[in-house]
């Protein structure tokens, strides 16, 4: 695929950018190399390869729960200005 100024116009109206023609100039260029480079990747032998979403292999490191110690309700609900008698009071935020 031969990049021209066509196609150099039209990439840029759709990544929103405005190039002057120097700007038009050095992108074709650059969009050129890459379009190449993509024909060299082309000719590398992947059958053998497995497709992967990362390059790493990835392990969720996860701790499994443990019960543990608890505050005192009331004593958390000491110094709030407003409470019921379990949850702090808040103003509301949401209309309905």
């Amino acid at each position: 695929m031969v990049i021209d100024e066509k196609m150099v116009e039209y990439v840029a109206k759709l990544s929103r950018i405005q190039l002057d023609s120097e700007q038009a100039a050095a992108m074709q260029s650059e969009l050129g190399k890459i379009l190449e480079y993509m024909e060299v990747l082309k000719t590398v032998d992947t059958e053998s390869v497995e497709p992967m979403a990362y390059a790493f292999s990835l392990t969720n490191v996860v701790r499994h729960d443990v019960v543990s110690g608890h505050f005192d309700r009331d004593l958390l609900l000491e110094n709030a200005p407003e409470r019921t008698d379990e949850a702090f009071v808040v103003p509301k935020v949401v209309e309905a």
